[in-house]
């Protein structure tokens, strides 16, 4: 079970939420407990509500345009590697690109694993495309450069398509190619453009979605600090007894709360540099990633009906 900086940050949360529980006693747990049932049922529909609002403001999804924009490609790569499956079918992209394409299904095929950012055999391409041994023949023989040329040239017109069908599959296949080389790349690349937009609407959606479940919460946190006042004074003349020990208990529990919290927050971004340095930490401990894995906080969000 691996032990790093995350877990004892972990581990002390836990411990610091326990020792509140005790001091706040019976207060604690009857405020804690409604806090957490107010978050968990009312959130979803906040969220959702919050959303609508910013929707009806335009220049709210602008204002985020202009600050997510200068990362979309850098976050981009790593956020597509899971939906560009779904982003190329949606767009209509790997069709375009694949239209007016001949040769055979083989060839096809490998178009496609360069669309969806796969790893491609290049000899095997070149093969396919210009002849078997063209490549290595070419490298052998220091002379007739220009034959070999005329002769690649005429090769991959049989394969892709003679007249203006070339220059639509040479414009498409560009796209496509920089699809897959953007996904080898990293950091630094320049997503096509077709891509970069359908990546940037994703991210445009998922910050405001997030802004909204931040707005969300803070509104609910305002609620029940009145809802705490209420109860507060309902036990003004309560004397500490026995039962107030079990803050102890609901302190602990509560702790184990915030680390679903916390978890939640790193698949949040995860697709970031910060995110999957958290990832990785997470991974390492068996126990973190299990709880990663199965949130129950997220599954009781996302399965609480909407009010």
């Amino acid at each position: 079970m691996g032990l790093n900086g995350l877990v004892i940050g972990f581990v002390v949360l836990i411990l610091l939420t326990a020792l509140r529980g005790r001091d706040r006693g019976l207060y604690g747990i009857l405020y804690g407990i409604m806090t957490w049932a107010m978050v968990i049922i009312l959130l979803p529909t906040a969220t959702v509500r919050v959303s609508d609002k910013l929707a009806e403001h335009e220049e709210v999804r602008a204002k985020v345009e202009e600050v997510v924009d200068p990362y979309v490609d850098v976050i981009a790569v790593g956020f597509i590697s899971d939906k560009i499956s779904g982003m190329v079918a949606e767009s209509g992209l790997l069709n375009d690109s694949l239209k007016g394409l001949e040769g055979s299904e083989e060839l096809l095929k490998e178009y496609e694993n360069m669309a969806l950012g796969e790893e491609l055999d290049a000899d095997k391409m070149k093969n396919m495309i210009f002849g078997e041994g063209s490549g290595t023949e070419k490298e052998a023989s220091g002379d007739g450069d220009e034959q070999n040329s005329g002769e690649a040239s005429d090769a991959e017109k049989g394969a892709l398509g003679e007249g203006d069908d070339d220059k639509q599959t040479s414009g498409e296949g560009s796209d496509i190619e920089k699809l897959g080389e953007s996904l080898k790349l990293g950091d630094g690349v320049k997503l096509p453009s077709i891509v970069r937009d359908q990546a940037k609407a994703i991210i445009v959606d998922y910050v405001i979605y997030l802004i909204s479940v931040v707005i969300g919460y803070i509104l609910i946190k305002l609620l029940a600090a009145f809802a705490g006042m209420f109860i507060k004074s309902f036990l003004s003349d309560h004397k500490r007894s026995d039962i107030d020990n079990l803050g102890t208990l609901w302190g602990f529990a509560e702790g184990i709360l915030y680390v679903f919290v916390a978890l939640l927050l790193v698949s949040a971004v995860a697709q970031t540099g910060f995110g999957k340095l958290m990832v990785a930490m997470v991974t390492q401990n068996n126990i973190l990633k299990y709880m990663y894995e199965n949130n129950v906080l997220r599954f009781v969000l996302e399965n609480m009906p909407k009010i």
